[in-house]
C-alpha cells in the first residue's frame, strides 16, 4: 500500500516534538519498519536532535545500530548536521521532516559518501526575544534579538563558538581549553571572564565589552589586534578596519540580560536600530537631522508605545505607525516613522 505522507509528517513531527502518544509511536514504527534505510536514517537524526554530548549520541548510535556505526568510522569527507534549540523543537521538527521525509535520497547520497564526524549544534533567538543558553564545558550566557550560536558538539576538546548578532558570556574557567568567539571579522579569545559581543551584519561596527577578566581580540587572519580591561570597550569599524578602546561602564551594555533596555547617550540611528531588534519592528528615521540627536533612559518591561512616547517628550520627534498590510492570512511587519517636529525643534 502507498505511505500517506501526510500522516508520515504528522506523526514524525508529534515524535520529535515529544508529543506523539505510545499509540502513535506505534503507528510511525509500522509505516518504515519495512524500509531498513528508512529506519536507520531517522534514528540517526533522532539521537543527532535530541543530544548535545557527542559520547551520549554516539554510544546510543553504536549500541542499537552497530552497521550505522560502522559508516560513522569511514574516512570520508565530512557532513555537518545542524541542531536547533529545545525551545524551538517544534520548528526544529518541521525543518528535520522535510530533509528526511521529503528530500530521502538526497540525505541517503550525501549520508553514504560522507563521514559524520563534525556535528554542530545551533542556538537561535527570534526576532523580539531574548533567550539564556549553557554549553557544555559549564559556560552560560544570553542571546539577544535575532542573534545565532554554533558550537561543535565535542565541545569540550575545542572551546571554539561562533556567533551572528549580540552575545553575553560567563565564560567557565579552563586554563588548558582558551574560550574562542569568532565572529565575522574578529576572534575573542579568554579563559574565564564575563563579556558582551555584538556582531549584526547589519551593523557597521563589531564590539566587545568586558565585564570581568581580561580578553584578546584577533583579527581575522589570526593576528592579535588588542587586548582589554573590565569596563573598556573595543570597538571595530568594519568598512575602515580601523579600532578604537573606550572607557565605559560594562553595566549597562549587558544589562539587556536581565530585561533592561538601556541607553546612555546614544545617536537616535543606534536607538532606532536598536528599538527595532528590541520590539521586532522596522523603525525608518524619516527627517536625517534627528540623527544629531542623542538619546539617554532606561526601560524595564516596557511595550513599544511606552518607549515612543517617552522619546517624543524628551526630543523633538514625532513617530506614526504605518497599517500593517495582510497577505495571505498573514500581517506585515510593523513599521514605525520616526519625524522631526518643527513647532518643538526650538526648544531642543
Amino acid at each position: 500500500m502507498e505511505r500517506n505522507q501526510e500522516e508520515i509528517n504528522r506523526l514524525v513531527g508529534r515524535y520529535l516534538s515529544s508529543d506523539a502518544t505510545e499509540e502513535e509511536k506505534a503507528q510511525l514504527a509500522d509505516m518504515i519498519k519495512d524500509e531498513g534505510e528508512d529506519l536507520q536514517q531517522f534514528i540517526l537524526l533522532d539521537s543527532l536532535f535530541r543530544r548535545e554530548e557527542k559520547n551520549v549520541l554516539t554510544k546510543k548510535i553504536k549500541d542499537r545500530k552497530p552497521d550505522i556505526w560502522d559508516k560513522l568510522q569511514a574516512k570520508e569527507k565530512p557532513l555537518r548536521i545542524y541542531k536547533f534549540s529545545v525551545g524551538f523543537r517544534r520548528v526544529a521538527a518541521i525543518f528535520v521532516i522535510q530533509l528526511v521525509l521529503t528530500s530521502l535520497a538526497y540525505f541517503y547520497f550525501q549520508f553514504k559518501n560522507s563521514l559524520v564526524d563534525s556535528v554542530f549544534a545551533e542556538i537561535q533567538c527570534p526576532m523580539g526575544a531574548r533567550i539564556n543558553f549553557a554549553l557544555p564545558d559549564g559556560t552560560t550566557g544570553y542571546l539577544n534579538s535575532g542573534s545565532s550560536l554554533w558550537y561543535s558538539v565535542d565541545f569540550q576538546k575545542s572551546r571554539n563558538v561562533k556567533v551572528t548578532g549580540e552575545a553575553y558570556f560567563d565564560v567557565f574557567h579552563d586554563s588548558k581549553h582558551p574560550f574562542i568567539v569568532q565572529a565575522e571579522n574578529i576572534n575573542v579569545k579568554v579563559l574565564g571572564t564575563k563579556f558582551n559581543l555584538i556582531s549584526y551584519k547589519d551593523d557597521i561596527t563589531e564590539e566587545v565589552i568586558l565585564n570581568e577578566g581580561s580578553v584578546e581580540i584577533f583579527g581575522a587572519n589570526g593576528k592579535i589586534i588588542s587586548r582589554i580591561k573590565p569596563n573598556q570597550m573595543f570597538t571595530l569599524e568594519k568598512d575602515k578596519k580601523g579600532y578604537r578602546i573606550d572607557e565605559v561602564d560594562s553595566e549597562q551594555y549587558s544589562s539587556w540580560t536581565n530585561g533592561k533596555l538601556a541607553f546612555k547617550n546614544e545617536s537616535m540611528g543606534k536607538v532606532a536600530k536598536r528599538l527595532g531588534r528590541w520590539y521586532n519592528v522596522d523603525i525608518i528615521i524619516e527627517d536625517k537631522e534627528l540623527l544629531q540627536y542623542t538619546f539617554r533612559a532606561t526601560f524595564i518591561n516596557e511595550g513599544l508605545e511606552e518607549v515612543l512616547k517617552l522619546i517624543a517628550l524628551t526630543t523633538p520627534i514625532k513617530f506614526e505607525e504605518i497599517k500593517r498590510e495582510i497577505t495571505n492570512d498573514t500581517y506585515s511587519k510593523r513599521k514605525i516613522i520616526l519625524k522631526l517636529d518643527e513647532k518643538r525643534k526650538i526648544g531642543f
